[in-house]
């Protein structure tokens, strides 16, 4: 028999999304993972329902820039044998030698997000580089191993243009004015921390005065080979040049609709009203009738009730023991499930509650047998679907504001939308969006 421990780590296993067993999950980057909770787009271990069987990449615009024949660049050599050159370039590992890696996305004139802003830096080549940071948005490392999951962050915020990236971190020195910086993430806080891009005091700041000395050299040209390329870089639903007319037209179809409900309903009550009066009258006839009908069925319904209050005393004491049962597994199962809780620090009681995998595996099973530790903090309709019941009041759509949960009135093309940082409302909306 199980103690407390065992029955919550057999519930634990049970309760993962088996989508990181399934076979056509093909892991993007492989791991070890390196996610947080503020990573842009899906959460890697859910993309063997995302994207099955194929990397969220594949059947996209975005190209690698090869060499003569075809040829990889010498940091991604390994890399595009194993998995091909688009994987390789996207997902690495990259091999820089322990140095890190930089990379830079600059504008590409036919591959434009409208709602994409986040420019950060200038070159030092220009003389009023410390005055501007609108050449591009420049993110680093010193770990090589952080590449693959800074790609996939950025590519789902929609940060579209051309990916340059090059090998050495401390060669932004005289480059660029600043920089910033992802840190590496352990696999025991994969999931749980909250932005491995913040919080950590390690963008490069220098500024380009700081090294006025050393001469412009940008690695691209002056170091090829520790360098490598990427075209039509992000997310495509973001750069979608259809996108903003699909939605003004969405926007007029909804508030046809919204206009024909309310005159539906409008004819509708004015209907009723008719019917109504004339059911008054009709009513009053009726009601004469039945009476003495109900009153021939009341006295037989007394004679049957009697017989049947006898019979029902005989099954009392059964349906009790079975209740006792039922009561003390679910009391034992909820202690195994406080034990876990408190294990894993996951804080379901408290104002801030740990997001990561484990922890939100241990929220599901509290919910699904209702002992009270989250129902505060994940109010919910349906505690036994798995899914925590509360709208995100900070989403909405792109760059508009008014386009929030409320807006999207739970209809599907509305909630398959997306934030600027690549969350749809299905995902932000669970409420209005009928995810309980």
């Amino acid at each position: 028999m199980f103690d407390k421990r065992g029955t919550a780590l057999l519930l634990l296993a049970c309760s993962f999304n088996s989508n990181a067993a399934q076979e056509d999950w093909i892991r993007s980057p492989e791991g070890p993972p390196q996610f947080c909770r503020d990573d842009a787009g899906p959460v890697w271990t859910d993309d063997g329902e995302h994207f099955p069987g194929r990397r969220y990449h594949d059947n996209t615009a975005a190209t690698p820039v090869l060499g003569a024949g075809g040829a990889c660049p010498e940091p991604l050599e390994a890399a595009c044998e194993s998995k091909g050159a688009k994987a390789a370039h996207l997902d690495g590992p990259v091999d820089c030698g322990g140095k890190g890696w930089f990379c830079r996305i600059m504008p590409q004139a036919d591959w434009v997000n409208p709602d994409y802003w986040d420019v950060n830096f200038a070159h030092c080549n220009a003389s009023d580089a410390d005055q501007r940071d609108d050449d591009g948005h420049c993110h680093g490392s010193s770990v090589d191993s952080t590449y693959g999951w800074w790609v996939r962050d950025h590519w789902f915020r929609g940060y579209a243009g051309t990916l340059h990236c090059c090998c050495d971190w401390t060669a932004l020195r005289g480059l660029t004015n600043r920089c910033d910086y992802r840190r590496e993430v352990q696999p025991a806080e994969a999931g749980r921390c909250r932005d491995a891009n913040e919080d950590h005091g390690m963008n490069f700041e220098d500024s380009c005065a700081e090294h006025a000395s050393l001469p412009f050299a940008d690695p691209r040209e002056n170091a090829p080979e520790t360098c490598w390329s990427v075209t039509h870089f992000a997310d495509p639903d973001s750069v979608d040049p259809r996108r903003d007319e699909d939605e003004n037209e969405d926007d007029e179809r909804d508030d046809d609709e919204d206009e024909n409900e309310d005159d539906e309903q409008d004819g509708d009550e004015d209907e009723n009203e008719d019917d109504e009066r004339d059911d008054d009258e009709g009513e009053n006839e009726d009601d004469e009738r039945d009476d003495d009908e109900d009153e021939n069925e009341d006295d037989e319904r007394d004679d049957d009730e009697g017989q049947n209050e006898d019979d029902e005393g005989g099954d009392e004491g059964g349906n009790e023991d079975g209740e006792e049962d039922e009561g003390e597994r679910v009391e034992f199962l909820c202690e195994a499930i406080v034990m876990f809780d408190s294990d894993f620090g996951c804080n379901l009681a408290g104002p801030v509650v740990e997001e990561g995998t484990i922890c939100e595996a241990v929220g599901d099973l509290d919910l699904a047998y209702g002992c009270g530790l989250s129902q505060e903090a994940y109010p919910t309709s349906s505690p036994t679907s798995g899914v925590r019941c509360l709208d995100s009041a900070d989403w909405h759509v792109g760059n508009k504001p008014n386009k929030d949960c409320t807006w999207t009135k739970g209809r599907e093309k509305r909630c398959n939308k997306k934030s600027r940082n690549g969350i749809k409302g299905y995902d932000a909306c669970p409420l209005t969006c009928g995810r309980c």
